[in-house]
This record gives structure tokens, sequence and C-alpha cells, in this order.
């Protein structure tokens, strides 16, 4: 795969996470109507404290930080054949993809057909699927797979991340919530799901090992801590872990890059 070809694929993400985020606002505009004056903000702040608590918040902030992270990556190293970080700023972009849990409510209100429903909720699990596809691929490359089979890698992943989404059953109690913010509920895939989480690291573990540098141990340290971050956020109900939460994200992302800039040193 050329620099530019990953590049193209990362800017397309991104405009995709664009798209997405831009739904999202109109979503809300369906949902919650934006007042027409200054003496009905409070109400208008008051219905959506109300109705959906810290959710839609805590996912528009999802969104702009898997976006912008990714956006000032692709800047720093749009010069660099690094697998890991390439592979590391899609898993970045799969996150934003947790805002389109506000489709389905806004779906309803335009009372389409309940296909639509289902694509989200399969959109959301392909995300998933191809985030940590995604670090644990970052995690073979680091321990010496050929950067000429970064395309195959990135295909892939892509290939069974969509494979497993359309596979997996849509539960009709998904498509029958009141909020619809609790779609992707994911028990029945969760030992997949924690299996790869763990060889994602271990990955970067044998790195460690297997090249006697430090870096690689903070790779992974810094893999772990956005994933820890990710899960955290959306499985808590409390303000302050998912501020927690977001704050380990971001210094999660920073020590990745970080690292990533050691070992590559020539960019």
């Amino acid at each position: 795969m050329t620099l530019s070809l990953r590049n193209a694929i990362i800017l397309l993400g991104a405009g995709f996470n664009l798209l997405l985020l831009a739904g999202f606002c109109l979503s809300l505009t369906l949902l919650v109507p934006f007042p027409a004056g200054v003496t009905e903000i409070r109400e208008f702040l008051g219905t959506l404290a109300s109705v959906y608590n810290a959710d839609l918040i805590f996912l528009f902030v999802l969104q702009l930080t898997s976006l912008m992270s990714s956006l000032v990556l692709y800047k720093r190293f749009r010069k660099t054949a690094s697998p890991e970080i390439f592979f590391f700023i899609l898993f970045l972009l799969s996150m934003g993809i947790e805002g389109a849990r506000v489709f389905p409510p806004a779906l309803r209100e335009l009372q389409v057909p309940v296909y639509l429903y289902q694509l989200v909720i399969r959109l959301l699990y392909m995300a998933r699927f191809f985030g940590i596809f995604s670090l644990f691929t970052a995690g073979l490359f680091a321990n010496g797979m050929q950067y000429q089979k970064v395309s195959i890698a990135y295909g892939i992943s892509l290939l069974t991340a969509f494979t497993l989404s359309s596979l997996l059953p849509v539960a009709e109690a998904s498509l029958q919530t009141d909020t619809g913010l609790d779609l992707v509920t994911i028990g029945d895939v969760s030992i997949v799901m924690i299996t790869l989480r763990i060889l994602a690291i271990i990955n970067f573990l044998v790195a460690w090992i297997r090249n006697n540098s430090r870096d690689f141990l903070w790779l992974g340290l810094g893999g772990s801590i956005v994933l820890f971050g990710y899960d955290l956020a959306l499985g808590s109900e409390v303000l302050w872990l998912r501020i927690v939460a977001a704050a380990g994200i971001i210094v999660g992302i920073n020590l990745f890059s970080r690292r990533t800039h050691e070992i590559y040193l020539w960019i």
C-alpha cells in the first residue's frame, strides 16, 4: 500500500465520521427542537438533561475526539510509513461511529422501515469489530509483519468485521428502546471482544521482548489506556467516570503517538 493510498483511506474515514457528526446534529433537531429564542434555551437544555442524561453530550464529545485526534495524527504522520499508526488511526475513527446510536430514535420520528434500524445496529457492530481488529493488526506489524502486507491486513480486517456484523442477530428488544441509545449490547460476542483485546495488548508486549525496546511497551500501554477509557465511558453512567475515561483516551492517544515518533525518528 502506497502512502498516498493509505492517506486517502484515512481521509475517507474522517469524511465518513464528519458525515455521521452532521447526521448526529440533524437527529438532535428531530428529537429536541432547537430553541427559537434565548428564553427557551434553559428549557431546551433541561429537556436534553431529563430525557437523555449525559449520553448525547458524551457521544458528541467522543465523535469530536475521534475525528480531531485522527486528523492530528494524520497530519503528523502523513509522510511516515508506519503500519502501527495507520491502524491505530483506523481504530480511533471506528470509535467515532458510536455517535450513530442516536439515529434510531430520530428515525422513529420519521417513521422509516425497520430494516434501517437494523442497518444502524449492524454498522455499530461493524465499527466495534473493525476497531479492535485494527488495534490487533497494529500489534502484528509491531512484531515484524512485512509492510507489503498492509493492504492485505486492512482488507481482511474490513471484510471480517463486515461478515461478523452481518451474521450477528439483531435483537427485537434493541429496536424498541425509548431512547435508542442502548442499542448495542455485545453480550453474545463479549468473549470474542475480550479475547481480541487481550491479544492486541499481548502483541505489543511480545514486540517489546523481541525488539528489546520499551517503546513497544509504551505503545501497548497507550493502546490499553484508550481501550479502557473507551469501555469505561460506554459502560458507565456516572459523569465523573466518563470525564476520567475521556481524559484517559486523550492520554493514551498522546502516549501511542509519541512512542511511534520515537520508533520512526526520521519523521
